[in-house]
């Protein structure tokens, strides 16, 4: 039971100081929850293994382990979604406009991008694009309906 007690108040622990951490760094709420679901959710499946095993898991392996894999995947979420936020920012209007052109806008899907921006400003990216009302409604929702078979 005491094992059972520290496990608790060391996962809410780190989840609090990691949500807390990637809140600071990215300014952003949905994206420290995501994350710490990832994580957290990658730390339970990589030791579900050897309780699927029936093997005896010791606590102070259990902490180092969890340790070290909070920490990487800290570290690599910071990385891959602060370059994800990089490209983002700089990709110009006339390269989105060539890679629809050279793909066709029936190859595109509207994503709001959350956690990492509204909505509200990946619409107004797409209205920037000057694309014909056909092709815009395309990409805004027509490709995903006839792409999950619900166009009718």
């Amino acid at each position: 039971s005491s094992f059972v007690q520290d496990n608790v108040l060391i996962s809410v622990l780190s989840a609090l100081f990691v949500v807390l951490i990637l809140l600071f760094t990215f300014q952003s709420v949905g994206l420290p929850i995501l994350l710490i679901v990832v994580i957290q959710g990658s730390i339970w499946i990589n030791f579900s293994v050897p309780t699927l095993q029936q093997e005896p898991l010791y606590f102070l392996g259990y902490l180092i382990v969890n340790a070290i894999q909070m920490g990487a995947n800290i570290d690599y979420a910071i990385v891959i979604s602060s370059h994800y936020s990089d490209l983002k920012r700089r990709m110009p209007i006339q390269q989105a406009k060539r890679m629809l052109q050279n793909h066709g806008y029936e190859r595109f899907l509207f994503g709001s991008d959350l956690p990492w921006s509204s909505s509200r400003q990946e619409l107004r990216f797409i209205e920037h694009l000057g694309l014909p009302e056909a092709q815009k409604n395309a990409v805004l929702g027509g490709n995903a309906a006839r792409l999950l078979g619900l166009d009718g």
